[in-house]
């Protein structure tokens, strides 16, 4: 139960890149095979089911492991818990899919998605009783890992010898659904091995429904956030628009979700720590998850920053190439984004101050829909990425505000100097390179290779503390090796 925060990052970021990369192999398939109307059909019904997702998890999972992570060890007290979580996940389940069977029934415009939505519908029960929750709770990402994995794979296999014609977009639809319903099935078994689970009408509601209900708006504004973007450019600019900024997104989203996976798996332990342990053992992890974070932050602003144009070339093609200015706006943005969600989700929300990420949301959300009615018109795609730096910021403000509010931190400033010295040096190799390598695969990967030797030879030769912990490591291992053989 008591895995290094390490070896579970490590674990959560392998399965959030088999997750970028299971869409990057399929998609281009799919869609030559499906073509766009039917294609269509199936991402337009998606985008249906997933409201109805966020209806019937409430804000349920992240409230779960933030309470669940602080009670584990007392075995009656989590089983009751459990249980009571469960059969509340389970009643807004059964609402939601009831609203959702009436509109697929009686809404004549959803009359030609009816068979699509029907299977992906199946994502929303198997969810909820997939409890997957309960494995991070317990910090089981070795399993978490394999599970995903294994079932991402079974989808491929599907794509690749059952959808084979323009018509097969509802075999399409099913494969994207067969990774909840299989880890529904074996999570129902598996989590056996940690609770028992039952569903009872006997829970005290008003304990569980009013942190969970700000979840739940925390989550509302949270789409409205990342959708208003989208649609106030549509509307406001076009569809040319759409897809610069739409394809830049995409590629922000995927070094943001590494970041993102490093934070995620701290929280079940943080948590646990806050609750069961002394404040002071708390805030040394806590900073030692944030000095690991400012080791890989500035590295990959400055890379994706100088490398957005090699990068938008070899992903999305040379016609992309006005989105360039958007996504190196947007890799600026992903400093303020991984700490504002490191505050939240590692301070806030394990103190209880869920009321603190609430207002946060909710102010860059208005924040970013009130400038972008400016941004858009002035600067069009770029505005829109403008803003979103801008939102991003404020929430961090925020939230360290709030932070500082209720816990006193000591930020490791020479941890900061050493990586942002370092990230300096990567910025001068890497106009190096582009200077003089022209195609861009060689670009990326030269420059990528180099980064790593000498951001790290740095950071050694400057005995950083955490690279230095480690070294120390690695070499005690390697000692236990010696002496065992």
């Amino acid at each position: 139960m008591y895995k290094t925060i390490g070896k579970n990052a490590v674990l959560n970021i392998i399965k959030t890149i088999s997750s970028i990369i299971f869409p990057l192999v399929t998609f281009p398939y799919a869609s030559r095979v499906l073509h766009v109307d039917n294609l269509g059909k199936v991402n337009y019904s998606s985008s249906i089911i997933s409201y109805f997702s966020l209806l019937a998890s409430l804000g349920i999972s992240v409230y779960a492991i933030r309470e669940g992570a602080g009670i584990r060890n007392d075995k009656r007290r989590f089983e009751r818990f459990v249980s009571e979580v469960y059969s509340v996940n389970i009643v807004t389940t059964i609402i939601s899919c009831f609203i959702l069977l009436l509109f697929i029934l009686f809404d004549p415009y959803l009359h030609n998605y009816r068979a699509v939505l029907l299977i992906l519908s199946m994502l929303i029960p198997f969810t909820t009783f997939s409890v997957d929750w309960i494995n991070s709770i317990f910090e089981d990402y070795i399993y978490i890992s394999i599970r995903t994995i294994v079932f991402q794979f079974i989808a491929l296999l599907i794509i690749i010898f059952f959808v084979k014609k323009k018509d097969d977009y509802c075999i399409y639809a099913l494969s994207t659904v067969v990774s909840s319903v299989g880890a529904g099935v074996l999570n129902y078994f598996y989590t056996k091995k940690y609770c028992k689970r039952r569903f009872t009408l006997q829970f005290n509601i008003q304990k569980h429904l009013k942190p969970i209900m700000i979840l739940f708006a925390t989550s509302i504004a949270s789409v409205i956030y990342t959708s208003a973007d989208t649609t106030m450019l549509g509307c406001m600019v076009g569809d040319y628009s759409v897809g610069l900024y739409s394809t830049a997104v995409k590629i922000y989203n995927i070094f943001k979700q590494v970041l993102f996976a490093i934070i995620v798996v701290s929280l079940p332990r943080l948590t646990f720590m806050y609750n069961n342990t002394s404040t002071e053992e708390y805030k040394s992890i806590l900073m030692k998850v944030h000095d690991v974070l400012i080791i890989l932050v500035f590295p990959i602003v400055i890379g994706l920053f100088m490398l957005s144009p090699e990068i938008i070339k070899i992903l999305a093609g040379k016609e992309y190439a006005a989105a360039i200015p958007t996504l190196r706006i947007l890799s600026i943005s992903i400093l303020f984004c991984t700490f504002g969600y490191f505050y939240m989700q590692l301070v806030l929300l394990p103190l209880k101050a869920e009321n603190n990420i609430l207002i946060a949301t909710i102010i860059s959300a208005s924040v970013n829909i009130i400038l972008n009615v400016y941004f858009i018109h002035k600067f069009k795609q770029n505005g829109c990425a403008f803003t979103t730096l801008l939102s991003e910021l404020i929430v961090l403000l925020i939230s360290m505000y709030c932070t500082l509010k209720n816990i006193s931190i000591r930020i490791n400033f020479k941890n900061i100097i050493q990586s942002f010295i370092g990230s300096i040096l990567i910025l001068i190799y890497i106009i190096f390179i582009k200077i003089e390598i022209n195609q861009d695969i060689l670009v990326i990967i030269a420059a990528f290779t180099g980064s790593v030797i000498i951001y790290g030879f740095f950071l050694i030769l400057m005995k950083n503390d955490i690279i230095y912990d480690l070294l120390m490591k690695f070499r005690s291992k390697i000692h236990l090796i010696e002496k065992l053989s």
